[in-house]
């Protein structure tokens, strides 16, 4: 029975070192504030446009009840599409697929900022977006 335990704890250890590991890690320098950028890429499924705008509007709802430090993002910055597109080529990304992304920004005086993104890749080689950002 010990050894059950031992090889269900062994197993659970495995696979969260797995999990924590799997997201694809990248840096983008910003010459204009002289500091790196950290962002997390990670592949989220396979899905349909129309169920992607359903899910939006849900999952940003649910994030600003749960917390109203976070706000929705109205239109991506180009330095945050810029980074979005960096963080799709750490994956052989194909269309229809949707990706979650995380940009965190240097400490500013503000705090450092965040942005979660989600996208979805579309046949032409764009993507269709919704996010949620604040401040830290």
């Amino acid at each position: 029975m010990k050894n059950k335990k031992a090889f269900v704890v062994l197993l659970l250890l495995c696979l969260g070192q797995l999990w924590i590991f799997a997201e694809e890690r990248g840096y983008y320098y910003d010459p204009q504030i002289g500091q790196s950028i950290v962002y997390l890429c990670e592949y989220t499924g396979f899905t349909h446009s129309d169920v992607f705008k359903r899910s939006r509007r849900e999952v940003i709802e649910k994030a600003l009840q749960d917390d109203p430090s976070w706000s929705e993002i109205k239109k991506l910055s180009k330095r945050s599409e810029r980074i979005c597109w960096m963080a799709l080529e750490l994956y052989n990304y194909k269309p229809g697929e949707s990706y979650g992304i995380v940009i965190e920004f240097p400490p500013a005086k503000e705090g450092s900022f965040v942005q979660i993104i989600e996208v979805l890749i579309h046949e032409d080689k764009t993507f269709e977006w919704y996010g949620i950002e604040r401040y830290q």
